[in-house]
């Protein structure tokens, strides 16, 4: 269980349960880099079914601070502030949607609670808040949290890269580098910083890396769509679920 976490070497761990919290308020590490923790992992298995479930939990309104009463400004000892530097009105110490330190440890203990019995214990009711489906703990009162997972023992049906044949009606569809790191390679959102965009981060000191991929379409009217052809059948008859 990852807490608001820097990933600048992304050491995942293959086959490992692993849930991070992301605080939307955070300062020092504004991108949500620990997003790569779920990310990297989503190739490591294409032979066989990853074991192991990931799962991201977008906490509103925090700061990875606050999770920890010595970081927290007037509870510390030692010295402590609030790292937030961005739109006031968002995410600033009198902005509606910020949550009140205590708040904010209360949800860090449920997500956190929830992972030990989710992982350890192979409670149900724990890993539905963890693995994407639609339930929320009543227990963080009107805090608001974002989840999203990779499942676990899952099959890779296709995965977009850029040879990938592609077939648009009606629709530009490209499929690109998650960033950029040289002019005229293509980007998935052009024009927006790639420190906004915790899913496609650059490597620190190595930009060049590879970079997870990612199609890009964009159409201008109803019934346009894209066609990405399937490199061999695929039997969906025992699967429980298709995520994309």
């Amino acid at each position: 269980m990852l807490i608001g976490p820097t990933a600048f070497g992304r050491q995942t761990a293959p086959g490992v349960d692993t849930a991070v919290l992301l605080p939307f308020c955070d300062g020092d590490v504004s991108d949500l880099q620990g997003q790569q923790y779920v990310d990297q992992t989503r190739d490591l298995f294409e032979a066989t079914p990853d074991p192991a479930l990931r799962s991201a939990v977008m906490v509103m309104g925090a700061n990875h601070n606050f999770f920890n009463k010595e970081w927290t400004p007037g509870e510390a000892v030692a010295p402590a502030w609030d790292d937030w530097g961005g739109r006031d009105d968002v995410c600033g110490k009198k902005a509606p949607a910020r949550l009140s330190p205590a708040d904010q440890r209360n949800v860090g203990a449920v997500y956190i609670a929830s992972a030990a019995r989710a992982f350890v214990r192979d409670d149900p009711d724990a890993l539905a808040l963890l693995d994407g489906s639609d339930v929320r703990p009543a227990s963080i009162g009107g805090a608001t949290t974002l989840v999203t997972a990779l499942g676990a023992n899952r099959t890779p049906v296709a995965t977009f890269r850029p040879q990938s044949e592609l077939h648009s009606v009606d629709a530009f569809a490209l499929v690109c580098r998650g960033y950029q790191w040289s002019k005229g390679q293509p980007t998935r959102a052009p024009g927006i910083s790639p420190w906004a965009q915790p899913h496609f981060l650059p490597m620190y000191g190595a930009s060049n890396a590879p970079a997870s991929s990612a199609l890009r379409m964009r159409w201008r009217q109803s019934g346009a769509r894209v066609k990405v052809p399937l490199p061999t059948p695929a039997d969906l008859t025992q699967s429980s679920s298709l995520d994309f």
